[in-house]
């Protein structure tokens, strides 16, 4: 049995995207019920399970992701021979989905791709806001921002720089305190912590002469979420780790004060991920150039 139309593709690649039926039916402007029906009708004509359903999500079933990654290379080339017949307008259009870190949305990302949006009227953009690593394949990801060393992966990467976060608080955290002369006293002080799988008892600060110390570190408050930290440290409740770009910015506002000056985290590498399933274009190259802008900020 032939498929009967592209269209098929583009909504069976839609639902396992978002994950479900009513996710694809809001970004293609339908209705559930109609989404729905179309995938049943296809799974009768092949005569195959495409998706299994449970009540908390819709996934592919093995038929359904070789069914997926054919449909992306189909999708592609057919976008592709599209574009080829179009008048060379130098425009964007489209739509691409990026997964990018909290701490890149607060340092202008969000504006930037507002200024893009606005130049390119056919570009569409989903923007995914999560500090923790998504699969860029099984959510539907064009861009995502990874922070560290990279695993082996079948991704594509790009380098984007490098981020190193430094010990700052906010002034009148030292209101009745000392500030810290070494990394050793930051176990006399509050200090925000993330919250990890296992609880976050030592920085690990590089300083003079590369010396590396493993400060320990305590204090009553700790949280998993990067915007809640940055609240913590500008609100006077302890010493935090913010991006060395930040606490500049911050200095010079008299909002931060940078601790420990001669000491900070060692460098941490960004890039961005291109999952090969996904169309690699125009769309995604400006997202990257975006993204390196944002990640230069930080620095």
């Amino acid at each position: 049995m032939l498929l009967e139309s592209l269209e098929e593709l583009r909504v069976f690649v839609q639902v396992v995207d978002s994950g479900g039926f009513t996710g694809a039916a809001q970004t293609l402007g339908s209705t559930t019920n109609a989404v729905s029906r179309l995938i049943a009708r296809l799974e009768s004509r092949l005569q195959v399970r495409l998706l299994s359903r449970t009540t908390r999500r819709v996934a592919s079933t093995e038929e359904g992701r070789r069914l997926y990654e054919h449909a992306l290379r189909l999708l592609r080339g057919a976008e592709e021979a599209e574009q080829s017949l179009r008048p060379r307008s130098g425009l964007l259009d489209g739509t691409v989905r990026v997964a990018v870190r909290t701490t890149t949305v607060q340092f202008g990302f969000v504006q930037d791709m507002a200024a893009l949006l606005s130049r390119n009227p056919d570009l569409r953009v989903q923007l995914i806001v999560s500090d923790t690593e998504l699969d860029l394949a099984a959510d539907g990801i064009d861009v995502a921002v990874r922070v560290g060393d990279l695993a082996d992966s079948a991704y594509r990467s790009h380098p984007l720089g490098s981020v190193v976060f430094v010990p700052a608080a906010a002034p009148h955290y030292f209101a009745e305190r000392e500030r810290p002369s070494r990394p050793e006293e930051l176990v006399q002080h509050e200090c925000v912590r993330a919250l990890l799988q296992r609880p976050q008892t030592s920085w690990r600060l590089v300083g003079p002469r590369a010396r590396v110390v493993e400060a320990t570190v305590g204090g009553r408050f700790e949280c998993g979420d990067v915007r809640a930290q940055a609240e913590a440290v500008y609100s006077g409740l302890g010493i935090g780790l913010r991006p060395a770009g930040e606490v500049r910015t911050a200095v010079a506002a008299g909002n931060l004060e940078r601790v420990l000056p001669s000491w900070s985290m060692a460098p941490l590498a960004v890039h961005a991920l291109l999952s090969p399933q996904r169309s690699h274009n125009a769309r995604t190259d400006a997202v990257v150039a975006l993204l390196k802008d944002a990640v230069r900020r930080l620095v």
